[in-house]
């Protein structure tokens, strides 16, 4: 669900003469979205981001969404993108096709204090990313449902002395175990999500669909109904990289949280939801190249809000949503738009 953006070595060359301070970002890339939501309880149809890729998810090697400081600014997880009712899962027997459509663009880079280290940066993205779920069985309360997402981005990159653009087919992501549980109006949820180098990639090239590495993601959620009108989730995931056996780079792994707090002003109208979504997004163990830390470990992080927008038809659903992220750290920082939509059968 990411795009990439060139090896570190090359990017560093281009940039060189640009960047003043070390801890720049100078290979950053900017991220999209992922599906990983879009989740349905047996009584209610919802649509989940999925928590498959990043480019942060697809928007650019993930550098937005795609996470962070790591290699291309780049991460499998597409921050935010799980924020409707992400513990609740198709009913058993039955399947739900996501899809989500993000548009992802950033004007700068930013360095390890948090200033604009890239002049002249600009990343663009558009990803659309499809998950399919389906739920197997139930056995004592307990859900077993299964997913898999199919991403494809396109992605212009403009830096100091170069631009370039890529898209394609981003990395598959896998979801074989997602355990749900109900105890009255909360729903929980628990697994994992694998992501597999299967996208295209080129260490030569500016920007890549993927990242040519895998990340195995443990996964929790919790979505609280305390009554009709108002909904109250939460999404935390943690991703763990192996190291591209191409530029020998391995990205520092990292955890995002992903918010949303709904309300149906409308009692007429339960069918319409407003919210206030956002995501947090933090690495918590250094970049390393050649197995030894890059620059100051080039950890980043994130953090977003905005407004969302849910209408909930007879089966399926649709929701916009805009993202906005402050305070990022090694990586890009831009804005997000989602549109996405869920389809029972």
């Amino acid at each position: 669900m990411r795009t990439a953006i060139n090896s570190v070595p090359r990017l560093q060359r281009i940039l060189k003469q640009s960047l003043h301070n070390a801890g720049g970002t100078p290979w950053t890339t900017a991220s999209p979205l992922f599906a990983n939501g879009g989740r349905q309880g047996a009584r209610h149809y919802a649509m989940r981001p999925l928590s498959l890729f990043g480019i942060t998810a697809l928007l650019i090697t993930l550098a937005g969404p795609r996470a962070g400081a790591s290699e291309n600014n780049a991460a499998h997880y597409p921050t935010g993108t799980n924020t409707i009712e992400p513990a609740m899962m198709p009913p058993p027997g039955e399947s739900l096709w996501l899809n989500y459509l993000t548009s992802y663009t950033a004007d700068r880079s930013n360095n390890s204090n948090g200033d604009s280290a890239v002049p002249g940066y600009l990343v663009s993205a558009v990803v659309e990313a499809a998950r399919l779920l389906h739920t197997w069985t139930s056995i004592d309360g307990v859900g077993w449902t299964s997913g898999v997402v199919v991403i494809a981005s396109d992605t212009n990159l403009r830096v100091p002395h170069r631009s370039g653009s890529g898209g394609g087919l981003g990395d598959l992501v896998f979801q074989p175990v997602l355990l749900t549980a109900v105890f009255g109006n909360l729903h929980v949820l628990g697994g994992f999500d694998v992501s597999l180098p299967t996208g295209n990639y080129s260490k030569v090239k500016l920007v890549n669909p993927g990242l040519n590495y895998t990340t195995v993601a443990p996964q929790f959620a919790l979505t609280w109904l305390p009554a009709k009108e108002f909904e109250i989730s939460l999404f935390s995931i943690a991703g763990f990289n192996s190291k591209n056996p191409e530029t020998h780079y391995t990205s520092g792994d990292y955890f995002d949280i992903d918010y949303a707090f709904g309300y149906r002003p409308v009692p007429s109208v339960l069918r319409l939801q407003f919210s206030l979504v956002g995501y947090w997004f933090e690495q918590f163990t250094d970049d390393t190249l050649y197995g030894r830390q890059f620059l100051d470990g080039h950890r980043s992080k994130v953090f977003a809000v905005g407004p969302q927008v849910r209408y909930q038809f007879a089966k399926g659903g649709v929701a916009l949503k805009w993202l906005h992220e402050t305070s990022a750290e090694n990586r890009p920082q831009g804005d997000r738009f989602q549109l996405q939509f869920a389809v029972p059968f």
